[in-house]
């Protein structure tokens, strides 16, 4: 199928969805709406990664763009889903699964129609077949004082770490969280160098991608991951990790079936949800047997269930947009000013007043954290239109940043943005996307001063 056909199939995906949501009502949750809306991100998901098949990264199938777009699709379609196929047990308010039910006509619709737009976007940027860019210089960047910078963070996050810490117990320090998070721009920043530093033509393989990471860097990633699985906590772990996972993929040209990722990512979300449900010391004995007294043992379709909650938040802020809630785009300035390390900080600034996951938990009276996810939050922001023009250039955004890395012909800026993205990748569509603002932005300006202390020398 030609690129031009594909992306004219996808416009009429997009008027069709539009149609569907002008014409959403609220009342009872509709059948049609419902999988309409959900078939719809599939095809048009079908038809992008169609037109990616034609460019140079044909084959290569461990993509940002599959995580975020099965991860959305989850989030915004399997709590409706189960509900117009009979599970209506996921209807009980107990379980804070959804808050406003005649709403989710349009908002799965506007869902629908976001997620259209961002696989547009993805499509367009694969408009070239072949891609041009500069031709790298022949130096290699010095990556021994970042690894520096690394080994002092990892200081500071050890010896202000609190040790009674346990998620959704004790609470961490706040400077021990800091260096860690800095910990984890900067790990990002040293595998967008080392990967890009690599000249060898050898063909490679698994033992090679270690030996050109620096060994005491891998007993920190290690170590930092440890601790964070003992107090029973995944996230920071994955922030870590993702981007060396990634790196690995890069490095080795390693191409893999998209359904084989989907396959993998249902088996990491498996385990994942056996993990939080039991702990790391126990996850493994319970076999596949969630429990009755969790939530998730309610779904039709258990082990994806825990990002299916993601729907609440969504739905709570959905509600509240529909009765006149604006944030008039302020969770994007405060993404803008977190650029700044500890300016947040000095300005002290109400969250109820900027963050849609506050906002949300704070009027749903939820004795715990709602969260938000990345398309709602966007909505409650900047309204329809100019949510949709943003993620149709997010779409185009990752495209044209995974095109780059898989070159093997770009700069070293190239990288140190895919890296960066790559770190809260499994959580964007689930969060805001403010937090991808300020991380790039962050790494970006940091790694000009960088090079402008410590340059490159001649390979």
């Amino acid at each position: 199928m030609k690129k031009n056909t594909i992306f004219i199939f996808q416009i009429i995906l997009i008027m069709m969805q539009g149609i569907v949501y002008l014409f959403s009502e609220s009342g009872p949750i509709n059948f049609y709406i419902v999988n309409f809306s959900a078939f719809s991100v599939l095809l048009a998901f079908f038809l992008s990664w169609q037109c990616r098949q034609t460019t140079d990264i044909r084959g290569y199938g461990f993509s940002i763009i599959v995580f975020f777009t099965f991860i959305s699709w989850i989030i915004s379609f399997q709590v409706p889903l189960e509900i117009v196929y009979g599970n209506f047990y996921l209807l009980d308010p107990s379980l804070n699964l959804v808050y406003d039910a005649v709403v989710i006509n349009k908002m799965v619709a506007f869902c629908s129609l976001m997620l259209n737009f961002f696989l547009v976007g993805v499509t367009y940027s694969y408009s070239d077949s072949k891609f041009v860019f500069p031709q790298r210089s022949y130096k290699i960047i010095i990556s021994y004082p970042l690894l520096m910078l690394i080994f002092l963070c990892f200081f500071i996050f050890l010896i202000s770490f609190n040790q009674d810490y346990s998620h959704g117990e004790v609470k961490i320090d706040p400077i021990s969280i800091a260096a860690y998070g800095f910990l984890v721009k900067f790990s990002a920043i040293y595998l967008a160098i080392k990967i890009f530093n690599i000249t060898e033509n050898n063909k490679p393989n698994f033992y090679k991608y270690l030996y050109i990471l620096n060994p005491y860097y891998l007993v920190i990633i290690v170590i930092s991951c440890l601790i964070f699985f003992m107090a029973s906590n995944r996230i920071y772990s994955i922030m870590l990790l993702l981007p060396l996972i990634f790196s690995y993929f890069i490095y080795m040209k390693k191409k893999i079936n998209v359904f084989a990722v989907i396959l993998f990512f249902i088996s990491l979300s498996i385990l994942g949800l056996l993990f939080k449900v039991y702990g790391f010391t126990d996850f493994y004995k319970q076999g596949l047997y969630i429990s009755e007294g969790y939530v998730f043992s309610k779904f039709l379709f258990p082990f994806t269930a825990e990002l299916a909650t993601s729907f609440y938040s969504g739905n709570i802020l959905f509600s509240m947009w529909e009765n006149g809630l604006s944030l008039y785009g302020i969770s994007f300035l405060v993404g803008f000013l977190r650029v700044m390390p500890g300016l947040m900080g000095f300005l002290n600034l109400d969250p109820s007043v900027y963050d849609s996951a506050v906002i949300a938990t704070l009027y749903s009276g939820a004795n715990y954290g709602v969260g938000t996810t990345a398309i709602i939050d966007l909505l409650v922001n900047f309204g329809v239109a100019l949510s949709l023009m943003i993620f149709l250039y997010v779409g185009y955004f990752f495209g044209r940043s995974e095109l780059k890395v898989f070159s093997g012909n770009t700069s070293i800026y190239s990288y140190v943005i895919f890296l960066t993205i790559t770190i809260l990748i499994l959580f964007y569509p689930r969060a805001s996307i403010n937090d991808l603002i300020s991380m790039v932005l962050f790494n970006l300006i940091f790694c000009k001063i960088y090079f402008s202390f410590f340059g490159t020398k001649s390979k």
